[in-house]
């Protein structure tokens, strides 16, 4: 499959599941097939998450990337992620589920998902007119590369155990 940024969606996992859109669906159904070895998530654990964390009120959401009514990705600015920010006393929000399809890696989309989710957090900072702190961990080193590069700092001792792995933990204030 081509990939064309133009023909990209970001679309609000909350609203389709309001509007009950075969998307939802068809999301849903990706993210309990998902398997540890192969996409880094327990796809029943991961589903259970994603529906505990849409019971939030903005602006905690969970995004999809689509093309052409296939979903490619998917990633959610929560509350606390798995309690890790109570865990390790850490204020502000999380990013956290950042998953691209299996099918679709490779084509930067991981890059165009963060991008969209950073221009919502950089617009509710502005719009709050104070700062607001990002926190999210990560075992991937090819997602821990592209955190950096946007300004996540490593967070000094804070490790997690998360999936059977442990996870390094980063923050950023927009």
């Amino acid at each position: 499959m081509k990939i064309d940024a133009e023909s990209l969606e970001f679309l609000s996992l909350r609203e389709l599941k309001r509007r009950h859109s075969p998307l939802y669906s068809q999301t849903m159904k990706w993210i309990r097939g998902m398997e540890q070895e192969r996409d880094g998530e327990d796809g029943a654990q991961f589903h259970e998450w994603v529906e505990d964390n849409l019971k939030n009120d903005k602006p905690f959401d969970s995004y999809i990337l689509v093309q052409d009514d296939r979903v490619l990705g998917t990633g959610s600015i929560v509350p606390d992620d798995h309690c890790v920010g109570k865990q390790l006393k850490m204020e502000g929000i999380w990013l956290g589920g950042v998953n691209v399809h299996r099918d679709y890696r490779r084509h930067g989309l991981g890059n165009i998902l963060v991008d969209h989710i950073e221009g919502v957090l950089g617009n509710l900072a502005r719009k709050e007119k104070k700062p607001r702190i990002v926190n999210l961990f990560s075992r991937n080193p090819v997602a821990v590369r592209m955190y950096e590069k946007r300004g996540f700092k490593r967070v000094e001792g804070a490790v997690v155990q998360h999936v059977g792995s442990e996870n390094l933990v980063y923050s950023k204030t927009y």
